[in-house]
C-alpha cells in the first residue's frame, strides 16, 4: 500500500504528493546541494540548512531522491550502451564498404568502370572495433610480477653463465 504523502507521477512510480517536497527531490537527485534545492523549492532560506537535513531524513523523501538517482543512472547507463551497440555498428559498416570494390561514379552519377578499394579505411575501423573488444594486449604493459620474475630469472643466468665461463677458462 502506498504512503499517504504519494502519489503516482506520469510513468507510474511513485511521485510525493507535496509538490515542493517533490520539486527538492528532484533538485537533490539531479545533484544540487540540499540547502539550494531546498531554497529552489519556494521555501525560506532562513534556517534552511537545518530544514533540508529534517527533510531529507523524511520517509518519502529520502526515498524518491533515491529512486530518482537510480532512474537516472539506469538512463546514462542504456545510453551509453546504445551509444557503443551505434559506434560499434557504423564501424563494422564502414569495414564492409571498404572491402568492397565500390565503383567510381561520375559528375552525373555513372560508374566509370574504375572500382576502388580503401583498406586503410577498412584496416582502422577494424583497428578500432578490436581494441574496443579488449582484443589487444598493450605489449609495453608489464606487471610488477612478471618485472620481478625476470628480474631473477635474469640473474639466475647471469650466475649460471658466470659459473660455466670459470669451468671453461673464460674469465671477465
Amino acid at each position: 500500500m502506498r504512503n499517504s504523502a504519494e502519489v503516482m507521477d506520469t510513468q507510474g512510480k511513485s511521485a510525493l504528493h507535496n509538490p515542493r517536497h517533490e520539486q527538492f527531490a528532484q533538485s537533490v537527485a539531479s545533484g544540487k546541494s540540499a540547502t539550494e534545492s531546498y531554497i529552489s523549492a519556494g521555501y525560506s532560506k532562513s534556517g534552511a540548512h537545518a530544514s533540508t537535513h529534517r527533510l531529507l531524513q523524511h520517509a518519502a523523501v529520502k526515498a524518491r531522491v533515491e529512486h530518482l538517482r537510480d532512474a537516472a543512472s539506469q538512463l546514462a547507463v542504456t545510453r551509453a550502451a546504445v551509444d557503443r551497440e551505434y559506434v560499434l555498428a557504423r564501424l563494422k559498416e564502414n569495414v564492409e564498404r571498404a572491402m568492397q570494390h565500390q565503383p567510381v561514379l561520375d559528375r552525373k552519377g555513372k560508374e566509370t568502370g574504375i572500382c576502388t578499394y580503401q583498406g586503410q579505411v577498412a584496416n582502422r575501423a577494424l583497428e578500432l572495433i578490436g581494441t574496443e573488444l579488449g582484443m589487444f594486449v598493450d605489449r609495453s604493459d608489464v606487471s610488477i610480477t612478471n618485472l620481478s620474475e625476470n628480474t631473477e630469472r635474469l640473474h639466475a643466468a647471469r650466475e649460471r653463465a658466470a659459473k660455466r665461463n670459470e669451468r671453461i677458462g673464460n674469465v671477465d
